[in-house]
């Protein structure tokens, strides 16, 4: 052994918690010690945090604010010395080692100690660097959804699924109708808003399991592992009238969603096809059903959604007036 220890742990610092969480345990009792430790405690490792100095405990037993004292009884364990997970933005977390034997760790030690500490905190860095990029990669950065690549990728996952064994897969698509009339009438942002806004909605309506995507533009997909027709009707219908209830409150423009089914039963030869059955079920509602006015919709938006369909201008206005935005010539066009 380089160091003269009977066990070490690693705590990294969550800075959204500011706690010290547990990761790494090695010759101690990992589960019966706290997971995650205040960083604005008085524990050794929050100290050795905050400072970004190494701290050693000559007799644990003797430590007032050590937080895992029953633990290290049991397993005899007595010395301590705690080192900063140092990297170039700081400290990331603590390294801890400890003794059986009551001593005092030398100055050459701490430096092994320190040098470990160092390497392990660029290894963690890079590794949680790399796993950044792989989040990136994979989500779409407006709504905070999976982007299509993800889509692609667990698709082929769930089409190997269900031909192993046999469970149904829905496909639900949804695109919000009318979009390039808030992009044209308001702005981007407003567009924007809008597209994170439904993400919000189509994300809090389904399960943890179900996969929510930003498709591309203003299309939507949730893919439904082990779930039937009935199931994903029932999601539909829970979208929709989550859709109304935001509706119906003050908000920057009314939204309206197709929504389409795509469904495999479990003995389907060709899973491929759910996306192209999907798409199929939202080109004809498209066709038929696009100048259907929501019947949640007060008088003033149903004009917004025949007017700004059909181009008349008198939809700009009501769309300005719904967003808290009338300048002069909406006013003209409201008034007459």
């Amino acid at each position: 052994r380089i160091l003269n220890i009977d066990a070490n742990t690693i705590r990294l610092w969550d800075r959204a918690r500011d706690t010290l969480v547990l990761k790494f345990a090695c010759g101690t009792d990992a589960e019966n010690r706290p997971r995650e430790l205040a960083v604005g405690a008085d524990s050794v490792a929050a100290r050795v945090l905050r400072t970004g100095k190494p701290i050693a405990v000559l007799d644990i037993a003797e430590e007032a604010s050590y937080p895992s004292k029953g633990v290290v009884e049991r397993e005899s364990m007595t010395s301590l010395l705690t080192v900063p997970l140092k990297t170039e933005g700081g400290v990331i977390g603590v390294f801890s080692v400890y003794s059986i034997e009551k001593r005092s760790f030398s100055e050459e030690e701490v430096e092994m100690a320190s040098l470990f500490a160092s390497l392990a905190a660029i290894a963690i860095e890079r590794a949680r660097l790399f796993e950044e990029v792989e989040r990136l990669s994979v989500t779409d950065p407006l709504t905070g959804l999976f982007n299509r690549r993800y889509f692609n990728h667990i698709m082929e996952q769930e089409k190997q699924r269900v031909k192993r064994y046999h469970k149904p897969l829905s496909l639900l698509f949804a695109d919000v109708d009318g979009f390039k009339a808030y992009n044209d009438h308001l702005d981007h942002l407003v567009g924007d808003e809008i597209l994170k806004e439904v993400a919000q909605i189509l994300r809090s309506n389904v399960r943890a399991a179900d996969v929510v995507v930003r498709y591309g533009g203003d299309e939507f997909v949730v893919l439904m592992p082990e779930t039937d027709q009935e199931e994903a009707q029932l999601v539909t219908e829970r979208i929709e009238r989550a859709l109304r209830i935001w509706n119906m409150s003050p908000n920057i423009a009314d939204v309206r969603l197709s929504l389409s089914i795509g469904r495999k039963t479990a003995d389907a030869d060709h899973v491929e096809t759910i996306v192209e059955e999907a798409d199929r079920e939202m080109y004809s509602k498209k066709i038929h059903g696009l100048r259907k006015i929501p019947e949640e919709s007060s008088g003033q938006n149903k004009n917004l959604w025949e007017n700004s369909l059909s181009g008349n201008g008198g939809g700009e206005a009501r769309i300005y007036e719904k967003a808290g935005h009338r300048d002069q010539g909406a006013q003209g066009s409201l008034s007459s």
